[in-house]
């Protein structure tokens, strides 16, 4: 029984050093000290016109014409923007397209085909 109240404070001690260190705490040295969070910089306003027109094979399939952009929206850290083209079917049929396009530090991120009720659907789009 002894041993138990004793083992029982001991466990408890090294059980809450196991956290970390505060970057604050001075009597720890600095080497042992934990650094202090930086932000990841947002990335600022981008010129979807521009990016879409300078990477239009990396955004679609084919050959699109009639592309249209709309303004960007902030999503996270990241930007979003919807963009319409024509592009050529499977079969060779011309057919409107409208995906959400993620840019991610000036550049094409993730696509994602859009449906009739989606906000893209709603969004006022300008020719490039």
């Amino acid at each position: 029984m002894r041993f138990g109240v004793f083992l029982l404070p001991v466990v408890a001690c090294l059980l809450a050093a196991c956290g970390r260190v505060d970057a604050n705490l001075t009597i720890v040295p600095e080497q042992f000290r934990q650094s202090p969070s930086s932000t990841p910089a947002v990335d600022p306003q981008p010129d979807v016109k521009a990016i879409i027109a300078g990477n239009l094979a990396g955004v679609f399939v084919g050959t699109p014409s009639n592309v249209r952009v709309g303004p960007p929206r902030r999503d996270g850290m990241h930007w979003q923007a919807c963009v319409s083209a024509i592009v050529p079917g499977v079969t060779g049929t011309p057919m409107s397209t409208t995906l959400l396009v993620t840019i991610e530090s000036g550049k094409v991120g993730t696509r994602t085909r859009t449906t009739a009720e989606h906000w893209c659907a709603r969004e006022t789009l300008e020719p490039i």
